[in-house]
């Protein structure tokens, strides 16, 4: 198990609360947030295509395959939130 997974779980056990972390994408993740109560796990958008493309995928499926299969899932409760770096926009 991944170092961040683990210390999000940690945290979540110890504040008793719930949310989504995605299966294989650990190292995109950046940390966690509480939004009104709900603990929500943040991840960096560019790593996880990037992650997507060393799983196998081409770059354009990769993308494709965030877009509509994980960010626009992500609307709701404890559901995971993405963000662009600064470096990576720069």
């Amino acid at each position: 198990m991944n170092y961040k997974r683990e210390k999000i779980e940690s945290f979540l056990q110890n504040c008793e609360m719930e949310a989504v972390v995605l299966p294989g994408l650990d190292q995109a993740i950046v940390g966690i947030v509480v939004i009104d109560g709900e603990a929500r796990v943040v991840y960096e958008e560019d790593v996880v295509i990037d992650l997507l493309v060393e799983q196998g995928m081409e770059r354009e499926e990769a993308i494709d395959h965030y877009y509509f299969n994980i960010e626009c899932q992500s609307i709701g409760n404890s559901l995971p939130l993405f963000i662009n770096s600064v470096e990576r926009m720069l």
